[in-house]
């Protein structure tokens, strides 16, 4: 059997809060989820594995995730 973890696992696991984390997606800073679970409606939920949350690299404070490096000097 497949564990993937929903947005409040992901919070968990990393040992942040919920609301935290919901924010982050909606920014598009966690990784792509895994997967998703749908009940055949329009309902899905997000779906992340372990090693995926254990891996990602949570913005540093003050990060400037917005800045691009330039590729010409």
């Amino acid at each position: 059997m497949i564990e993937l973890l929903s947005l409040r696992g992901f919070a968990n696991r990393r040992g942040l809060a919920h609301g935290t984390v919901r924010r982050y997606h909606a920014e598009g800073r966690l990784p792509q989820p895994d997967g998703e679970l749908t009940d055949g409606a329009d309902i899905r939920h997000l779906g992340w594995l372990p090693e995926t949350v254990d891996n990602w690299q949570r913005p540093g404070q003050g990060a400037r995730t917005d800045l691009r490096r330039s590729t010409t000097l």
